[in-house]
């Protein structure tokens, strides 16, 4: 099979969808050594990254003629995981300011009720002490809808499934910095003032030396905080 050329959003477990072959074989072959030390799972690639599939193998299963036989392929899913916060001080559902996360303070919006809609599937449920979301949903979901505090003044959000790219990027940096509040966009490679003042707001807020800079011991908490 062809070598594979990863778009925006394509992780290892849509490739294995595309071509028929199971992710595990895709992700632990030889010849994909390279992007494994690169990456930190399948799950976070980078679009330009080149996936090595290998051909799909046959399996033959037995069953007495005459008779109907049943076969179920399992679909394989993945933890979406999300943390919702809030500037200190603000009720839940009202309009954020302009810049919020940026000089304010965050707070999680603890034990909050939502409801998450992907590939038709309703999933409900309340976040945690820390504001968390996690859930499982299909491995090949891109897109789906969040839906927080359900009822006359709930919030919709639209969230985009495998989006974030390595945090070994700039643009992998900015995602997960907007994704916690402190907005600088999600697309640049480019280390201009809104990431500079990104970064050194989140060092502040974690404690960490104030240097502006997506050093290895920011991009750790950035990890450790947001999740990969």
């Amino acid at each position: 099979m062809p070598e594979h050329r990863v778009r925006q959003g394509q992780c290892v477990h849509s490739i294995a969808k595309q071509y028929g072959v199971p992710w595990q074989r895709i992700w632990e072959h030889e010849q994909n050594a390279q992007l494994r030390e690169r990456r930190d799972g399948e799950n976070i690639l980078y679009p330009g990254d080149v996936v090595f599939v290998p051909e799909r193998e046959t399996r033959q299963e037995t069953g007495a003629t005459e008779q109907r036989h049943r076969f179920c392929v399992r679909g394989r899913s993945v933890r979406f995981r999300i943390r919702l916060v809030q500037p200190v001080g603000q009720q839940s559902g009202a309009q954020s300011p302009s810049g919020a996360g940026g000089n304010t303070r965050l707070e999680p919006r603890s034990n909050v009720a939502f409801q998450l809609e992907v590939d038709g599937r309703t999933q409900s449920g309340t976040a945690d002490n820390d504001g968390v979301i996690d859930v499982p949903v299909p491995a090949d979901a891109t897109q789906g809808r969040l839906i927080i505090n359900p009822g006359p003044e709930q919030e919709m959000v639209t969230v985009r499934i495998g989006y974030v790219n390595p945090l070994s990027e700039i643009s992998g940096v900015r995602q997960r910095l907007t994704n916690l509040g402190f907005c600088c966009g999600d697309e640049s490679e480019d280390e201009d003032e809104s990431l500079i003042r990104a970064v050194r707001r989140f060092q502040q807020d974690q404690g960490l030396e104030v240097t502006g800079q997506p050093d290895q011991a920011t991009r750790d908490r950035l990890r450790e905080v947001h999740g990969s």
